[in-house]
Protein backbone atom coordinates (compact mmCIF):
# COMPACT_ATOMS: atom_id res chain seq x y z
CA UNK A 1 0.00 0.00 0.00
CA UNK A 2 1.03 3.44 -0.76
CA UNK A 3 0.76 5.73 2.22
CA UNK A 4 1.22 9.46 1.99
CA UNK A 5 3.73 10.55 4.46
CA UNK A 6 4.15 14.18 5.27
CA UNK A 7 7.67 15.31 5.35
CA UNK A 8 8.95 17.58 8.05
CA UNK A 9 9.17 21.20 6.91
CA UNK A 10 6.39 20.93 4.32
CA UNK A 11 3.48 23.34 4.84
CA UNK A 12 -0.14 22.57 4.11
CA UNK A 13 -2.04 24.99 1.88
CA UNK A 14 -4.74 27.16 3.58
CA UNK A 15 -5.22 30.11 5.89
CA UNK A 16 -4.20 30.36 9.46
CA UNK A 17 -6.59 31.35 12.22
CA UNK A 18 -4.85 34.72 12.58
CA UNK A 19 -5.35 35.54 8.89
CA UNK A 20 -9.04 34.64 9.05
CA UNK A 21 -9.52 36.82 12.16
CA UNK A 22 -7.81 39.79 10.50
CA UNK A 23 -10.10 39.50 7.46
CA UNK A 24 -13.13 39.21 9.73
CA UNK A 25 -12.06 42.35 11.64
CA UNK A 26 -11.68 44.31 8.39
CA UNK A 27 -15.14 43.22 7.17
CA UNK A 28 -16.60 44.20 10.56
CA UNK A 29 -15.07 47.70 10.41
CA UNK A 30 -16.35 48.26 6.87
CA UNK A 31 -19.84 47.14 7.97
CA UNK A 32 -19.79 49.56 10.92
CA UNK A 33 -19.18 52.41 8.52
CA UNK A 34 -21.41 51.42 5.58
CA UNK A 35 -24.57 49.97 7.19
CA UNK A 36 -25.73 53.22 8.88
CA UNK A 37 -25.18 55.07 5.58
CA UNK A 38 -27.24 52.48 3.72
CA UNK A 39 -30.05 52.84 6.26
CA UNK A 40 -30.04 56.64 5.85
CA UNK A 41 -30.09 56.29 2.04
CA UNK A 42 -33.04 53.88 2.26
CA UNK A 43 -34.98 56.28 4.51
CA UNK A 44 -34.23 59.18 2.18
CA UNK A 45 -35.46 57.13 -0.78
CA UNK A 46 -38.74 56.39 1.05
CA UNK A 47 -39.28 60.13 1.48
CA UNK A 48 -38.46 60.84 -2.18
CA UNK A 49 -40.82 58.07 -3.34
CA UNK A 50 -43.64 59.55 -1.22
CA UNK A 51 -42.90 62.98 -2.69
CA UNK A 52 -43.08 61.64 -6.26
CA UNK A 53 -46.36 59.79 -5.66
CA UNK A 54 -47.97 62.76 -3.91
CA UNK A 55 -46.95 65.32 -6.56
CA UNK A 56 -48.20 62.96 -9.28
CA UNK A 57 -51.55 62.71 -7.49
CA UNK A 58 -51.73 66.52 -7.21
CA UNK A 59 -51.11 66.74 -10.96
CA UNK A 60 -53.71 64.03 -11.55
CA UNK A 61 -56.27 66.05 -9.57
CA UNK A 62 -55.53 69.12 -11.70
CA UNK A 63 -55.73 67.12 -14.92
CA UNK A 64 -59.06 65.63 -13.84
CA UNK A 65 -60.46 69.11 -13.10
CA UNK A 66 -59.53 70.35 -16.57
CA UNK A 67 -60.52 67.29 -18.60
CA UNK A 68 -63.85 66.74 -16.82
CA UNK A 69 -64.59 70.46 -16.35
CA UNK A 70 -65.34 69.99 -12.66
CA UNK A 71 -63.84 71.24 -9.44
CA UNK A 72 -61.51 68.67 -7.91
CA UNK A 73 -60.33 68.77 -4.31
CA UNK A 74 -57.39 67.02 -2.66
CA UNK A 75 -57.80 66.88 1.15
CA UNK A 76 -55.19 65.96 3.75
CA UNK A 77 -54.49 66.52 7.43
CA UNK A 78 -51.21 67.83 8.83
CA UNK A 79 -49.60 65.20 11.01
CA UNK A 80 -51.25 62.47 8.93
CA UNK A 81 -50.15 60.58 5.85
CA UNK A 82 -53.39 59.79 3.98
CA UNK A 83 -55.16 62.02 1.46
CA UNK A 84 -58.48 62.02 -0.34
CA UNK A 85 -59.47 63.24 -3.81
CA UNK A 86 -63.02 64.46 -4.46
CA UNK A 87 -64.86 66.01 -7.38
CA UNK A 88 -68.01 68.08 -7.72
CA UNK A 89 -70.70 67.82 -10.35
CA UNK A 90 -70.54 70.11 -13.38
CA UNK A 91 -73.10 72.45 -11.84
CA UNK A 92 -71.68 72.19 -8.31
CA UNK A 93 -73.33 70.12 -5.62
CA UNK A 94 -71.80 67.74 -3.12
CA UNK A 95 -68.23 66.49 -3.21
CA UNK A 96 -67.92 62.81 -4.17
CA UNK A 97 -64.77 60.77 -3.69
CA UNK A 98 -63.19 59.48 -6.86
CA UNK A 99 -61.80 56.00 -7.33
CA UNK A 100 -59.44 54.19 -7.11
CA UNK A 101 -59.14 54.04 -3.36
CA UNK A 102 -56.27 52.54 -1.39
CA UNK A 103 -57.53 50.31 1.44
CA UNK A 104 -53.93 49.76 2.60
CA UNK A 105 -53.65 53.44 3.62
CA UNK A 106 -54.61 54.51 7.15
CA UNK A 107 -57.87 56.45 7.46
CA UNK A 108 -57.74 60.04 8.73
CA UNK A 109 -61.17 59.57 10.27
CA UNK A 110 -62.86 56.17 10.85
CA UNK A 111 -66.10 57.62 9.48
CA UNK A 112 -64.47 58.34 6.10
CA UNK A 113 -64.03 55.74 3.34
CA UNK A 114 -60.62 54.44 2.34
CA UNK A 115 -58.27 57.21 1.15
CA UNK A 116 -57.14 57.66 -2.46
CA UNK A 117 -53.49 57.75 -1.50
CA UNK A 118 -50.97 57.89 1.30
CA UNK A 119 -47.40 58.77 1.98
CA UNK A 120 -44.92 56.10 3.02
CA UNK A 121 -45.10 54.73 6.58
CA UNK A 122 -42.26 57.00 7.71
CA UNK A 123 -43.47 60.24 6.08
CA UNK A 124 -46.10 62.76 7.23
CA UNK A 125 -47.59 66.08 6.14
CA UNK A 126 -45.82 68.35 8.61
CA UNK A 127 -46.96 71.83 7.56
CA UNK A 128 -48.98 73.67 4.95
CA UNK A 129 -50.20 77.13 4.07
CA UNK A 130 -53.47 75.72 2.70
CA UNK A 131 -56.55 76.07 4.86
CA UNK A 132 -59.64 73.94 5.20
CA UNK A 133 -62.30 75.28 2.87
CA UNK A 134 -65.55 75.63 4.72
CA UNK A 135 -68.69 75.22 2.69
CA UNK A 136 -71.89 73.29 3.24
CA UNK A 137 -70.42 70.10 1.71
CA UNK A 138 -66.98 70.14 3.33
CA UNK A 139 -67.11 69.39 7.02
CA UNK A 140 -64.03 67.19 7.38
CA UNK A 141 -61.63 69.77 8.95
CA UNK A 142 -58.81 68.68 6.62
CA UNK A 143 -56.63 71.01 4.57
CA UNK A 144 -57.79 71.33 0.95
CA UNK A 145 -56.36 72.10 -2.46
CA UNK A 146 -59.25 72.91 -4.80
CA UNK A 147 -58.69 72.98 -8.56
CA UNK A 148 -61.12 74.86 -10.76
CA UNK A 149 -62.24 73.71 -14.20
CA UNK A 150 -59.49 75.83 -15.76
CA UNK A 151 -56.78 74.08 -13.72
CA UNK A 152 -56.14 77.00 -11.36
CA UNK A 153 -56.13 76.67 -7.59
CA UNK A 154 -59.23 78.20 -5.97
CA UNK A 155 -58.14 78.53 -2.35
CA UNK A 156 -54.72 80.10 -2.75
CA UNK A 157 -53.70 82.17 0.22
CA UNK A 158 -50.70 84.40 0.59
CA UNK A 159 -47.81 82.97 -1.46
CA UNK A 160 -45.86 80.81 -1.14
CA UNK A 161 -48.51 78.08 -1.13
CA UNK A 162 -46.73 75.05 0.19
CA UNK A 163 -47.11 71.61 1.69
CA UNK A 164 -44.18 70.16 3.62
CA UNK A 165 -43.53 66.42 3.69
CA UNK A 166 -41.27 65.29 6.52
CA UNK A 167 -39.54 62.05 7.44
CA UNK A 168 -40.07 60.82 10.99
CA UNK A 169 -36.36 60.01 11.14
CA UNK A 170 -33.92 62.73 12.16
CA UNK A 171 -30.77 61.20 10.61
CA UNK A 172 -31.97 61.60 7.01
CA UNK A 173 -29.90 64.03 4.91
CA UNK A 174 -32.96 65.78 3.43
CA UNK A 175 -35.63 65.38 6.09
CA UNK A 176 -38.13 67.92 4.66
CA UNK A 177 -39.42 68.34 1.12
CA UNK A 178 -41.62 71.28 0.18
CA UNK A 179 -44.26 71.06 -2.53
CA UNK A 180 -45.26 74.47 -3.93
CA UNK A 181 -48.38 75.29 -5.95
CA UNK A 182 -48.87 78.39 -8.05
CA UNK A 183 -52.17 80.17 -8.65
CA UNK A 184 -52.30 78.60 -12.12
CA UNK A 185 -51.95 75.13 -10.55
CA UNK A 186 -48.34 74.35 -11.43
CA UNK A 187 -46.59 72.03 -8.97
CA UNK A 188 -42.91 72.22 -8.03
CA UNK A 189 -40.90 70.54 -5.31
CA UNK A 190 -37.40 70.79 -3.93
Amino acid sequence: MNKSVRRIGEKEAGYSLIEALVVLAIVGMISLISVPNLVAINRSNQLKASLRIFTNDIRLARQRAVTRTRQVKLSFATGGRSYYIYQRGITGGAWTQITPRRPDCPKVDPALPSPNGCLGPTVTFSATTFADIRDRDDLDAMRDIVYTQSGGVRNIGTPPNTITLQSIYTNVPDRDFVVSLSVSGNVTSN
